[in-house]
Order: C-alpha cells, then structure tokens, then sequence
C-alpha cells in the first residue's frame, strides 16, 4: 500500500493543485509491466487495472498515431478500461 498520509502529499504550484510523492504502482490495484527489444527497437509498456478505472486521455499532436482512443473517454459505453497497453517503435508496429 501506498503511503497516502498528508506528509506525503505536496502541494504542485505548476499545476495549482495537489501530488502525490509516490509512484504509480504504489496505488492498490495498479501493476506495470515493460519489455524491450533492443534489436528491433520497439517495446511495450502494459499497465493493467485489476479492479477497473475509469479513463481519460488528452491527445495532442498534428500527427498522432492512436488506435481505439475513443473507449478511454469517460462517456464511452465500456465505462472501465482494465488495461492499457503502448506498443510499437513506428506507427506499423
């Protein structure tokens, strides 16, 4: 478990609101998982959500390669995503 007590918690003037001192996985129910293949120079980060979340995303870019974004909407019909995965080393893969 994280430690979420108020001495771990400081305040973000750039963002005018509140952070968290720790990392991601030290939420309950968070897990992270990467691999990477030097050779083909590609990887994949896998972030699984065990009991759901709800998503958002803001995609900024002219040139954005995303595939399936619009289920990571809050209004979306799924509701939950469980996992999230980035993948690739080019827009083919």
């Amino acid at each position: 478990m994280g430690d979420f007590s108020q001495s771990s918690i400081r305040s973000d003037a750039s963002t005018g609101g509140l952070c968290h001192s720790g990392g991601m996985t030290e939420i309950p129910g968070i897990k992270v998982g990467h691999a990477s293949d030097f050779e083909a120079l590609t990887g994949c980060t896998v972030i699984l959500c065990e009991g759901g979340a709800v998503a958002g995303v803001d995609i900024g870019g002219a040139a954005t390669g995303t595939q399936e974004l619009d289920t990571m909407c809050p209004l979306h019909v799924t509701g939950l995503v469980h996992g999230i995965v980035f993948s690739g080393g080019s827009a083919f893969g």
